[in-house]
């Protein structure tokens, strides 16, 4: 009935095929503690709205605190990864999020790693000032951008980020506030806004061995911002 909180140096170890049904306006926090969401493919662990339509958020905070979450399926939700706290993701979907904020965010020199992930159905995703890195995943049906990095650094491989193809001005990946962001072999598809967009001072961002297609603009660079565009079909 209330939140879930846990405590420096506690762990919360969540078994395969356990649902876990969080009220409205609740959550679940972790201060410097771990969460250890031990899915499989044939059980994963669920994490859903108890109502079926309400928002609720997963937020790990704090040098010592670690998500690691592998064959999870969020619905409705956003994690949020804040102040040094460290996520690890695996064969999980984060889906139907209404939250503006994003889906997945992180701040404060957070750590973000996502390997064979589903992200569908939501605004955007948002890292900030934070160490991410992306491989062999899939960004689709979003409202707003697929992957925006403000700061820090991204390296993001092997991934499909797609918006549907009535959604006006959604962003593939948006570059911003110096941020250093490279995509490897990705496919940026029906992007009305841009594939690829940096802007800001001191952003830098490469586009290597990829494809964009049904993009307003394949590859946007705003002014002072740079971009390397390399062995690309735009």
């Amino acid at each position: 009935d209330g939140n879930v909180t846990v405590t420096s140096g506690a762990r919360l170890t969540i078994a395969a095929g356990t649902t876990v049904l969080v009220n409205s306006g609740l959550g679940i926090t972790v201060n410097n503690g771990t969460i250890d969401v031990q899915g499989t493919a044939a059980a994963p662990v669920w994490f859903v709205p108890s109502d079926g339509a309400s928002t609720w958020t997963m937020t790990a905070s704090g040098a010592s605190a670690a998500l690691v979450v592998s064959n999870a399926v969020t619905v409705g939700g956003a994690v949020v990864v804040a102040s040094g706290a460290q996520a690890a993701l695996t064969d999980s979907t984060l889906r139907n999020s209404s939250n503006a904020g994003g889906i997945l965010q992180s701040s404060g020199g957070a750590s973000v790693t996502l390997v064979r992930c589903i992200v569908s159905d939501f605004v955007k995703t948002a890292f900030a000032a934070s160490t991410v890195s992306v491989s062999d995943s899939l960004f689709r049906w979003m409202t707003a951008a697929g992957i925006e990095v403000t700061g820090g650094t991204a390296t993001i491989q092997r991934t499909t980020v797609r918006a549907s193809s009535a959604a006006a001005g959604v962003d593939g990946i948006r570059a911003l506030g110096g941020a250093a962001v490279t995509a490897d072999r990705c496919l940026m598809l029906d992007t009305r806004g841009s594939g690829l967009t940096a802007s800001d001072t001191s952003t830098q961002a490469g586009l290597l061995r990829s494809a964009v297609a049904g993009a307003g603009t394949g590859v946007k660079r705003v002014s002072p911002a740079t971009v390397r565009n390399v062995n690309n079909t735009i």
